[in-house]
């Protein structure tokens, strides 16, 4: 996990990193679920493979893994709770806040509960579209029809096409204003037209 290294104070998780944390989670239960006798052959087909993350991700949009999860770093330790009440000081002579509370409210839980069809959507959309691009990069006739492949123009292409949202080109910048496809890790790390399992 790449979570933000600590500064000056604890580095905090966001509803993001809280997110991708259940996704590895996921991950771990069904290895240490898989009961094969060598662990070489405790892999599952590449369709299936995201599957048990993508569900145990959904635990924690449930109220009560939200509330359990959730805890205001100040409670941690009497050190954590100095540095939350320096982070708090005023010159001005003023008391400190009142601590937090350690979990959240029932109502922020309600709110983070209740998902944001539009989130859920463009994640959908945004999957969908990646899992396109990795299928059609995978999938030339030959080596040669691959190496005549403009990736970025690809990209921008299907971007285009399948989320309805213009970019560089609608200025005249030509298809190959942007090179998204640079960041897209998953094209190049095994999954080879794969990606698609992200998609359920």
């Amino acid at each position: 996990m790449n979570y933000t290294k600590p500064a000056d104070g604890p580095s905090l998780l966001s509803m993001v990193d809280v997110r991708k944390l259940f996704h590895e989670l996921g991950h771990l239960h069904h290895t240490l679920c898989t009961r094969v006798e060598h662990a070489s052959q405790s892999y599952v087909d590449r369709d299936f493979v995201e599957a048990p993350s993508i569900m145990f991700e959904q635990f924690l949009w449930t109220p009560r893994h939200i509330k359990d999860t959730s805890l205001h770093y100040s409670h941690l330790s009497p050190e954590l709770k100095a540095a939350w009440l320096d982070s708090k000081h005023s010159d001005s002579g003023e008391e400190p806040p009142p601590q937090p509370p350690a979990q959240l409210s029932d109502e922020d839980v309600a709110q983070l509960a209740t998902p944001n069809p539009s989130k859920l959507r463009d994640r959908e959309v945004g999957n969908l579209f990646l899992s396109t691009f990795d299928v059609r990069v995978h999938s030339p006739a030959s080596h040669d029809e691959l190496e005549r492949i403009s990736l970025s123009e690809l990209f921008n292409r299907l971007h285009v096409e399948i989320s309805a949202m213009r970019g560089g080109e609608a200025v005249g910048d030509g298809w190959e204003w942007a090179h998204g496809e640079s960041v897209f890790r998953m094209i190049v790390s095994g999954y080879d037209a794969g990606y698609y399992s992200y998609v359920l």
